[in-house]
């Protein structure tokens, strides 16, 4: 090659060993030139230095690509020592002494000196500036021999063997890794392993290569992944999708990222994405491809990690395959477009619509059927597609879920199916009639709820079947509303959903539905075996039976339930006794109807007096045993209480004069919890935290630990666990004891009601005046347990006390008050 000078008197000559002899009568003493910087349109700007001057030369490749023409030049009064390409016709030189020159190339080819910085960083081995080229300069980048790498004058890599910049990415080597490391967010977010020693040579960035040498001499090309996302990126932001598709296909990048780069931009366009790619297959894989979910947010988020992504209204990334599948399906169906027959059948089985995919193949059947002069066949492409992306069973029972034979056996012939294996099938099929037929074939599917409309629709024919398979598959409710038009099937169904239900011991439904079938008496029997009294008499007068006798059968029976209110109505509205109504309401302590029954009755009678002889005895019997139960329960309470108290205060007085309060070796179960996996010494050996997992230890665990016997370790556990349950039973007997006074009170027997009222306060407000004494804030305040190597055993056993202790016991009960009092037996308002 030959390069002349800016005179073009003499050329320029170009030896093997990359050097630039120039001639005296340019440069004076034999020069060397380097730092060949190639600016684009064949411009190349290069230096020498000689004797503390460096020699600037811009030149040009000529029309015929054979030389290289010298344009301008530049003497600066210093030695570079390294030039760099800061874009926009901005030239960056340092010179042997770290000051950077800024030049700038003028539109008529001439060098002109900008400004000239004083640099404190190291002169170094090569220069670049960092950032688009499209931008201001913002970053400049030094490497030094030494390996290491300066951003703006300040050190940020050691050992690094090579290094350049493409895009926003400072690319980087060190011994066996590459590294990316971002511009403007200043940090690593990408590498890769290469090969031991190897460096960068140079990098491609429109195809996203990085050339690289290796140690041995060899040359060899990567493709980042970074990098061809990027070029990806500006693709699809351009529009351009199929040079985009291209790439991602070439890369092997998945094809979301076309949808994803930007979802409403994309969405925006797919008019112009059908129109690019012309390509079926090249649709197909970008639909069968496509996922619920972003994959700038997932798999590729290391570049796209700052990238805001722009969805449309009410677009949820959940739904993102039905959105653009519809909308591409919508335009490609719209254009009428015989090359997009394939993508169309994978957009409808994508969304799961893949018996309409089959009807599409199925039309396209007809329509050659038609016409005989079709050579190759659209429709047997479509079905081998489909096979190919459908698992041949399934799409089989999909045929056959619409009920074509023909499209049936065009399936299974197409996947190369032993005809002998489906034929016999199918032609018992065709022996049936529709709805049966469909029956048939639900039921071979397994969708039960479409073979029962089927069967259901063949009326009393197949009612035996029928019921057969309602049993079978439970489908008791939607027979019943199928069969709503055949009065005899609707009566059959009901009787054998009756006795399911019966069967699982729901009654009052069982006897609903056997009347309905008109088993009035499995209605009845049903209907009395829950006691539903209102529907054992309907059903009795409507079998003719005696409804008083029926009506006096159930009354020990709900006696036996407790339901002594319901007796006693049964009882006075078909029984002649008042005797004996007047005793179920006794029996019950429904006290105060009672006296209001004999009231009424005695108004009537004034000969019997049922008060005195029957209602009065059976009352003061009630009262006394109720007023002993409370004056025990409050002794209980007393006495549980002076323990407890008791107990904690002997704690307190060992604890102050340093005693153990447990110096005796108990199991370490009664002290570790269920949960609780550590071990301790005791004074003869080690043991390890027992669990107890099974119901019945976990009830001989409890029992022990809550035992209330004196001297137990864990009394004062017991003692809470006794005093929260005898206080919440107490609470409960508010209203028995106001319906009992009230009762007293009729009969004028106040001072037993004043009794029981009184003694019933005394217990309220000892209660009330003991929970602060009985849950302690110690008690309430859960607090973390010891953990560590280290542990204090003693700690330990202190803080799992109260651990043992069911969660609502280790807080104060909350009693619910109401005014019960009669405010006629106060004595002390």
């Amino acid at each position: 090659m030959t390069i002349f000078n800016s005179n073009i008197s003499k050329p320029l000559n170009f030896d093997e060993h990359s050097k630039y002899i120039a001639s005296p009568e340019l440069c004076g003493p034999p020069a060397v030139w380097g730092n060949f910087l190639f600016l684009g349109d064949g411009t190349i700007v290069t230096n020498k230095s000689y004797n503390s001057q460096s020699v600037m030369q811009l030149m040009k490749l000529d029309s015929v690509l054979t030389q290289y023409i010298p344009l301008s030049k530049f003497v600066l009064s210093a030695k570079i020592y390294s030039m760099a390409d800061a874009g926009n016709k901005i030239l960056l030189a340092q010179a042997d002494n770290a000051e950077i020159f800024k030049f700038i190339i003028t539109k008529e080819n001439t060098i002109e000196f900008v400004q000239a910085n004083k640099q404190s960083g190291p002169v170094v081995d090569q220069l670049i500036v960092g950032g688009s080229r499209n931008n201001s300069i913002n970053t400049t980048i030094a490497w030094k021999t030494n390996h290491n790498l300066f951003i703006n004058e300040e050190l940020y890599f050691n050992d690094v063997t090579s290094c350049c910049v493409i895009d926003n990415y400072l690319i980087f080597t060190k011994l066996t890794t590459m590294y990316f490391w971002h511009l403007k967010q200043k940090k690593t977010i990408a590498e890769r392993k290469i090969e031991r020693g190897s460096k960068i040579i140079t990098t491609v960035f429109d195809s996203g290569r990085v050339v690289l040498q290796l140690p041995r001499g060899n040359i060899e090309t990567v493709v980042p992944r970074i990098l061809s996302l990027g070029i990806v990126s500006k693709t699809l932001n351009q529009l351009s999708y199929k040079n985009a598709m291209e790439i991602v296909r070439k890369e092997r990048i998945n094809l979301n990222i076309i949808s994803d780069n930007n979802i409403e931009l994309f969405l925006n366009n797919l008019e112009l994405f059908l129109n690019q790619i012309d390509n079926p297959d090249w649709l197909c894989l970008f639909l069968n491809d496509l996922k619920n979910e972003d994959f700038t947010k997932t798999v590729y988020k290391f570049y796209y990690f700052n990238a805001q992504q722009m969805y449309p209204e009410n677009f949820q990334i959940e739904k993102k395959v039905v959105n653009i599948c519809e909308k591409l399906l919508s335009l490609m169906e719209e254009s009428k477009n015989k090359a997009f027959f394939l993508p169309i059948l994978s957009a409808y089985v994508k969304i799961g619509k893949v018996e309409k995919a089959l009807a599409q193949v199925w039309k396209q059947k007809y329509i050659e059927n038609l016409n005989t002069d079709t050579a190759d066949s659209l429709a047997d492409k479509g079905l081998q597609h489909l096979i190919q992306i459908v698992n041949v069973d399934e799409l089989s029972d999909i045929a056959l879920g619409t009920y074509d034979i023909g499209l049936v056996v065009y399936v299974l012939q197409k996947s190369h199916s032993d005809p002998k294996e489906f034929l016999p099938f199918f032609n018992e099929l065709k022996s049936y009639d529709t709805n049966y037929r469909c029956y048939k074939i639900d039921e071979h599917l397994k969708r039960y709820q479409k073979a029962l409309k089927g069967i259901t629709a063949c009326g009393e024919a197949k009612l035996d079947e029928a019921l057969e398979f309602i049993k079978k598959h439970n489908l008791y409710a939607l027979a019943l509303k199928y069969y709503e038009a055949h009065p005899n099937c609707y009566k059959s169904t009901c009787l054998a959903f009756g006795d399911y239900l019966r069967t699982n011991n729901k009654l009052k439904d069982a006897s609903i539905m056997y009347e309905r079938g008109d088993s009035n008496m499995q209605a009845f029997l049903s209907a009395k075996n829950i006691l539903d009294c209102g529907r054992v008499l309907f059903l009795a007068k409507k079998n003719g039976a005696d409804i008083a006798t029926v009506a006096l059968s159930l009354v020990p029976l709900l006696m036996e339930k407790g339901r002594y209110d319901e007796a006693y109505d049964l009882q006075k509205s078909y029984g002649n006794n008042i005797i004996d109504g007047v005793k179920i309401l006794l029996k019950g302590k429904i006290y105060n109807k009672a006296i209001c029954e004999v009231r009424l009755f005695q108004a009537d009678n004034n000969d019997i007096n049922l008060i005195d002889s029957l209602v009065l005895p059976e009352l003061l019997t009630h009262f006394q045993l109720l007023e002993e139960k409370l004056l025990e329960d409050k002794k209980t309470f007393e006495n549980y209480k002076e323990r407890l108290l008791e107990i904690r205060k002997k704690k307190l007085k060992q604890q102050l004069e340093g005693e153990d309060a447990d110096d005796d070796n108990i199991d370490e179960c009664d002290i570790i919890s269920d949960t609780t996996s550590v071990s301790r010494f005791t004074n003869s050996s080690r043991g390890t935290g027992k669990t107890f997992r099974s119901s019945k230890n976990r009830r001989k665990h409890a029992k022990k630990v809550l035992s209330l016997k004196p001297g137990n370790k864990f009394e004062d556990i017991a003692l809470i666990d006794a005093l929260y349950n005898l206080t919440m039973k107490l609470a409960t007997h508010q209203q028995i004891v106001h319906d009992t006074c009230g009762a007293l009170i009729e009969l004028q027997q106040d001072t037993d009601a004043s009794a029981l009222q009184e003694l019933y306060r005394e217990i309220l407000v000892l209660i009330k005046n003991s929970l602060d004494e009985i849950w302690i804030p110690e008690l309430m305040t859960a607090k973390q347990l010891p953990t560590g190597l280290n542990i204090d055993y003693a700690e330990l056993q202190n803080e799992q006390r109260y651990a043992m202790i069911e969660p609502v016991k280790r807080f104060k009960p909350e009693l619910k008050i109401f005014d019960w009092e009669h405010e006629i037996l106060r004595l002390n308002p």
